[in-house]
């Protein structure tokens, strides 16, 4: 279960890193764009994975996408999609990258984010409450953070998953200082879909 927060070297870092590879594109392409991304956004996206919300956030040309990834093996992969990226004639957004922990953004200065997205990230967030102090740092007021979150597919999981239960999650959220809905997003497969937890930055 650890390399499912942080995938490593070895057969069980292959092993999770594929699990996320097959599972998670599709609904991290929907997530991102219910996000609404404008060209003016600073855009920050936790556990960034293989790249897949990078080229999503890509298309919709921001003008700053950060990364942030604690698997060095992921952090590999992402350097090689950021510098793909770069090297197109279209690139107009500043990517950036970086292996912190997230409840230490200490590249952020207070108040510059626009929007924050994570799929399958928020099980892992320990304390969630350190963690959430820190995104509602980093934002700026109104602005948002949403959790893709599935569910049914952690529902009584051991450590490292720890904040399994929406109810928990979407409390912590609230006093955090966040208004918080929630949203069930329907795709076309069931392992596909998933819970949009939104936070907005009171």
């Amino acid at each position: 279960a650890p390399q499912m927060r942080a995938p490593g070297a070895g057969i069980g870092g292959w092993v999770a890193m594929k699990i996320m590879e097959t599972g998670n594109p599709p609904s991290i392409i929907e997530g991102i764009d219910r996000l609404d991304i404008q060209k003016d956004d600073v855009v920050v996206e936790l556990g960034a994975g293989h790249g897949v919300g990078m080229r999503q956030v890509f298309q919709k040309q921001p003008k700053r996408y950060i990364g942030v990834e604690i698997s060095e093996s992921f952090s590999d992969k992402l350097h090689l999609v950021k510098q793909q990226l770069e090297e197109g004639d279209t690139c107009t957004t500043l990517i950036d990258i970086y292996g912190n922990d997230a409840k230490d953004m200490d590249f952020l200065e207070n108040g510059v984010v626009d929007k924050m997205f994570a799929m399958n990230v928020v099980y892992f967030l320990d304390p969630l409450s350190v963690y959430l102090t820190e995104i509602h740092r980093v934002l700026k007021p109104n602005a948002t953070v949403v959790f893709g979150c599935k569910f049914g597919a952690v529902k009584d999981a051991p450590p490292p998953f720890v904040n399994t239960r929406e109810e928990d999650i979407i409390k912590e959220m609230k006093d955090t200082g966040f208004d918080v809905s929630s949203t069930k997003v329907e795709l076309e497969k069931p392992m596909y879909s998933f819970t949009e937890i939104k936070g907005v930055k009171k």
